[in-house]
C-alpha cells in the first residue's frame, strides 16, 4: 500500500502558492511597462479572462469526468506551462490574451 501523505502535503503547498497570487502583484506593471499595453487593454484582457472562466466552468467539470481526473489535471498542468511559456515571449495584446486563456487551468479540468 502506497503512502500518499507526502503527495497530499505537496498538493496543499501547491494550492497555497497558487492561491497567494504572487504574479498578480507585478503582472499589470509587466503588461504596461514591458509589453506596452494601455490601461484599457489591460482591463479588456482581464474582462475577457473573466468571461472565459465563467464560460469554461461547466464544460471543464464535464470533461474531467469524461477523461478522468488524473488526465485532466495533467492536461491542465501542461496548459499552465504553455501559458507561462507564452508569457516569456509575449510582445502584444494578442499574445498576452492567448497566454491568459492558456492559464485558465484554475477552473479548467478541476475536480
Amino acid at each position: 500500500m502506497a503512502d500518499y501523505s507526502i503527495n497530499i502535503k505537496r498538493l496543499y503547498l501547491f494550492s497555497f502558492l497558487k492561491m497567494s497570487l504572487f504574479p498578480m502583484a507585478i503582472i499589470t506593471l509587466f503588461w504596461k511597462d514591458q509589453i506596452g499595453l494601455s490601461i484599457a487593454q489591460i482591463l479588456l484582457v482581464q474582462s475577457i479572462y473573466s468571461v472565459a472562466m465563467v464560460v469554461m466552468e461547466y464544460p471543464s467539470g464535464y470533461l474531467s469526468d469524461r477523461i478522468g481526473y488524473r488526465t485532466a489535471l495533467s492536461l491542465a498542468s501542461v496548459l499552465g506551462i504553455c501559458g507561462w511559456g507564452l508569457y516569456t515571449i509575449a510582445d502584444s495584446f494578442l499574445s498576452v490574451l492567448a497566454a491568459e486563456i492558456l492559464l485558465l487551468d484554475d477552473p479548467v479540468f478541476k475536480n
